[in-house]
């Protein structure tokens, strides 16, 4: 139940609201109903909500209902790809940081693949533009574990911070190929 889904969501610490655009369920802002059918997917990798000050240091997923086909998640372990990174990498990397804002429609899918009406979409547009871009650092470190992950996304991550496009984006593409290897990955 949605009680339920908050609750064991304190066991992690306080929830958060579940979006700073999309509301969340009436009685329960800590969870956002995705529907497929209604422009609830996604087809970017991404860490939920990058582009706000403090993510979530936790996301708990509920299905409600499974497709026959499709419907699948995607998870990468993004501390075990930092950890595989050739030394001289991880050293590159450890000490980028790189800006992250919502991405207003491909959030939910590529804009001509989304369920939206236009005025949907124009205002999920005018409340991304409200949503000012932060940085986090490219390498995020466990504040218990101390261990270290690669702490950008597809979806969400523009440009690492000083760096040149061009250096920039090839840095980014190439940290994803890594990441989204299949032994990196888990599809439920």
């Amino acid at each position: 139940s949605p009680a339920e889904q908050v609750s064991l969501a304190r066991a992690f610490g306080e929830p958060t609201p579940a979006h700073p655009v999309v509301p969340g369920r009436p009685g329960y802002p800590e969870i956002l109903d995705l529907d497929g059918a209604a422009g609830g997917r996604n087809a970017r990798w991404h860490t939920d909500v990058t582009f706000m000050p403090t993510p979530p240091a936790v996301s708990v997923l509920v299905n409600d209902e499974t497709p026959e086909y499709g419907g699948d998640t995607c998870w990468a372990d993004t501390r075990t790809a930092y950890d595989r990174l050739h030394e001289s990498l991880r050293v590159a990397v450890d000490g980028l940081e790189a800006v992250h804002r919502i991405s207003p429609l491909a959030y939910w899918g590529e804009p001509f693949d989304t369920a939206l009406d236009r005025d949907d979409a124009q205002r999920l547009y005018d409340d991304a533009q409200r949503v000012p871009p932060v940085i986090h650092p490219v390498v995020r470190v466990h504040p218990t574990t101390g261990r270290r992950n690669l702490f950008v996304n597809p979806g969400f991550t523009t440009h690492v911070v000083g760096l040149s496009r061009i250096e920039s984006d090839g840095l980014l593409a190439l940290l994803y190929a890594h990441m989204f290897q299949p032994e990196f990955t888990m599809r439920h």
